[in-house]
């Protein structure tokens, strides 16, 4: 009876935990492809979204799974499938849905363009209910091969259920929601060339080299802290650093500077306004120096884009995680670049 009760429990968890994931990432998709809070709450189909639509529904998928993995002795993957079913049951309707819709006479009604029976629509629902499955089972694999991280007892991934339950909906929604807009900033910033908040720091100054390393500098230092902060939060309620003095008020302190982030991000639109379109091949072809004068400004930008992104990267490589990364990247970087050489 207690183990049903376990099982029960996890599952339940794991579903609220991949619902909550899924909807905070939709904050950060949504801004990133100005989509409409109506078009939002279709929750299969936001706006244009295609592939990010897919990945964050697979993240999401991931996570619940690792919680069941890290969570029960025996049975994970019994609960992970009980755990997918509703999941690959939202997805199977919406699929049959779409042809439903997709097949309906013109006489009825003119169909959405949409839901056109050879709209590439129907590949959401269909290439993430092939996924759900593999997702959840190696999430499972992962939690079940960190399974002795988590020791603590009557906790999951070693907070306590009496914590969890206000966790999960507040530093937890708020901190991957802004944690995750500030990689997309930098990453815009970084290799794409397009600053996202060029325009509303226009007010500031018209001065490039400025905008881009007071853009930079202030985003990176933000996005590490926020990482030391959640993960401290972590830290503290997993009772791993039990002699902190004032727990309870750093708690409570790094909650709201995740509020008053997501607030001014996501809430405030008229005060940070974040641009995320890329000029088409056309525009960067015009944009292409005919002068002396526009190649002074054209070097002019790229200095600047190289001073800002060097003092980015020193202050990114100070956390330990992105350090990490970032080295990742380079390797890569670098074996792709030799396996092209050689070819």
């Amino acid at each position: 009876m207690r183990f049903l009760f376990r099982f029960v429990l996890i599952v339940l968890i794991a579903s609220i935990v991949d619902f909550i994931t899924v909807v905070s990432l939709g904050y950060v998709i949504q801004d990133i492809f100005y989509i409409s809070d109506d078009e939002m709450l279709h929750w299969m189909y936001w706006g244009d979204t295609f592939v990010t639509r897919i990945i964050i529904s697979i993240v999401g998928t991931f996570i619940g799974g690792y919680i069941i993995g890290s969570y029960l002795g025996h049975k994970q993957k019994l609960a992970t499938f009980v755990y997918t079913v509703p999941i690959l049951f939202f997805w199977l309707i919406g699929l049959v849905a779409y042809y439903k819709i997709a097949s309906l006479p013109h006489n009825l009604g003119s169909p959405h363009p949409d839901f056109q029976m050879f709209s590439a629509k129907k590949l959401i629902p269909m290439i993430t209910l092939i996924f759900t499955l593999p997702s959840a089972y190696f999430g499972n694999y992962c939690g079940m091969r960190h399974q002795n991280n988590y020791c603590r007892s009557y906790s999951i991934v070693n907070i306590k259920w009496y914590n969890l339950i206000w966790y999960i909906p507040t530093t937890y929604s708020l901190g991957i929601s802004v944690i995750c807009m500030l990689f997309v900033t930098i990453f815009f910033t970084f290799w794409l060339g397009e600053n996202p908040l060029s325009s509303s720091f226009e007010i500031f100054s018209y001065n490039k080299l400025f905008i881009d390393i007071v853009t930079l500098v202030s985003f990176c230092v933000i996005l590490i802290t926020s990482i030391k902060i959640f993960k401290s939060i972590y830290n503290y309620l997993s009772d791993n650093e039990s002699s902190v003095r004032y727990k309870g008020w750093k708690i409570f302190g790094g909650t709201m500077y995740f509020w008053i982030l997501f607030v001014f991000i996501f809430n405030l639109p008229d005060f940070f306004i974040f641009e995320f379109e890329l000029k088409s091949f056309t525009e960067r072809i015009g944009a292409v120096p005919k002068s002396i004068d526009e190649v002074f400004n054209l070097c002019v930008i790229l200095f600047s884009g190289y001073v800002s992104q060097k003092l980015g990267i020193k202050i990114l490589k100070q956390n330990y995680y992105i350090k990490n990364l970032l080295k990742a990247v380079n390797y890569f970087k670098v074996n792709l670049f030799n396996k092209i050489i050689n070819k």
